[in-house]
C-alpha cells in the first residue's frame, strides 16, 4: 500500500529513466496533464495551450511509457498510477504560484462543455472554486440518483467546505436526499428544515428548481416513512404544469414523472393498492425506458413484480 510513485527510490528511477529522457513538449504534456484522472487529444492540447496531443499519447503507448489507452479507439488514456504519482509530485515542485488550481479550471470547463458533470466538479472542487462545483452538483444530483450513483454524490459533498453545507439551500437539499440514500431520516428532516427556512436567499431565477428539489426530497423521504399522504401531496407538487423554457426542461420533466410514479407506486403496494401499483410501476418503466434511465426502469419493474407477488 506505501509503494507509490512518491516513494524516494521510485521516483528518482522514473525522473532519470522516463521523464527526462522525454522532448520538452512531451514533458510539459505530462506534467500539465497529471492532474486528470484519464486525458484525451483535445483536453491535453487545451491544457498545454498546444496541437498533437492526440499523437504524442498514442506514441507514449506504442513505447510501454506507463501510457495506457482506456477504450480501443485510443480515444482516453491514463497513467499507471505509479508515474501519475511522480508527474503530480514533479508538477508541484515545478509549477508556478496558481498554475494546478488554473489547469484544474481548465479541466472544469472542457469536461462541463463535454457534458462530463462529475469529473467537472471534481476539478473544479480541486481549484477551489466552490460556487461552479456547487451548482454543478446541485443541477445534475437528481440525474445522478435516477443512474444509481448516490455513492457518488455522497463522496462529492464530503469535499465541500462544511460552511456551504449549512448556507446554500440547494446544496443543503442534496445534503438531505443524501442522509435519505443513506437512512438517517430524521438528519435529512433537518436539513429539509434549513432549505425551506434559507430558501429566501434564493434569486427568483433558481427558486423554481429549489421548490422541485425539496418535493423530490420530501417525496423520497415520505416514501421511506410509509406515508402514503404526503407522498401524494408532494407528487401533486411535481406533476403541476410549469412554463416550459427548454429542452433541458422537459427532460427535467419526463425525469420527475418516472421518479414520482415510481415512488407512488410503492407507497401504493405498501398500503395494499395492488391495482393501482402495477398500472403506476409500468407507467414510470415505460418512462424511464423512453428517457433513458435503467437505473429507474429496472426499479419499477422490479417493485412491481416483487412486491406485489408478496402482498398477494
Amino acid at each position: 500500500a506505501a509503494f507509490s510513485g512518491t516513494d524516494r527510490t521510485i521516483a528518482d528511477y522514473l525522473l532519470a529513466e522516463m521523464l527526462e529522457r522525454q522532448a520538452p513538449d512531451v514533458r510539459q504534456l505530462l506534467l500539465r496533464t497529471s492532474v486528470l484522472e484519464r486525458v484525451n487529444g483535445p483536453l491535453a492540447d487545451l491544457l498545454t495551450d498546444s496541437e498533437g496531443s492526440q499523437k504524442i499519447l498514442e506514441q507514449l503507448e506504442d513505447a510501454n511509457a506507463f501510457v495506457v489507452s482506456l477504450d480501443p479507439g485510443r480515444t482516453w488514456f491514463r497513467y499507471h498510477h505509479l508515474f501519475g504519482d511522480l508527474l503530480r509530485l514533479e508538477l508541484r515542485r515545478t509549477a508556478a504560484v496558481g498554475a494546478i488550481s488554473e489547469l484544474h479550471r481548465r479541466a472544469a470547463g472542457w469536461f462541463v462543455q463535454n457534458g462530463y458533470a462529475v469529473e467537472a466538479i471534481r476539478h473544479s472542487q480541486e481549484a477551489e472554486d466552490w460556487q461552479l462545483a456547487a451548482r454543478l452538483l446541485v443541477d445534475h444530483a437528481l440525474g445522478l440518483a435516477l443512474d444509481g450513483e448516490e455513492s457518488t454524490v455522497h463522496d462529492l459533498l464530503q469535499r465541500f467546505p462544511a460552511a456551504m453545507l449549512e448556507d446554500d439551500p440547494e446544496l443543503i437539499v442534496v445534503c438531505a436526499a443524501d442522509q435519505i440514500a443513506q437512512g438517517a431520516l430524521h438528519e435529512a428532516d433537518e436539513y429539509l428544515a434549513l432549505a425551506e427556512s434559507k430558501a429566501g436567499a434564493i434569486s427568483s431565477g433558481r427558486r423554481s428548481r429549489l421548490d422541485v428539489a425539496l418535493a423530490v426530497a420530501r417525496m423520497s423521504l415520505a416514501r421511506r416513512r410509509g406515508d402514503f399522504s404526503d407522498v401524494i401531496q408532494q407528487v401533486d407538487v411535481l406533476a403541476r404544469p410549469a412554463e416550459i423554457r427548454s429542452a433541458a426542461q422537459v427532460a427535467l420533466g419526463s425525469e420527475l414523472r418516472a421518479l414520482a410514479l415510481m415512488n407512488l407506486g410503492i407507497v401504493e403496494v405498501w398500503s395494499l393498492r395492488v391495482d393501482d401499483a402495477k398500472a403506476h410501476l409500468r407507467e414510470g418503466a415505460a418512462t424511464a425506458r423512453r428517457i433513458g434511465r435503467p437505473y429507474v426502469e429496472v426499479g419499477c419493474l422490479e417493485i412491481g413484480r416483487a412486491s406485489c407477488r408478496e402482498r398477494v
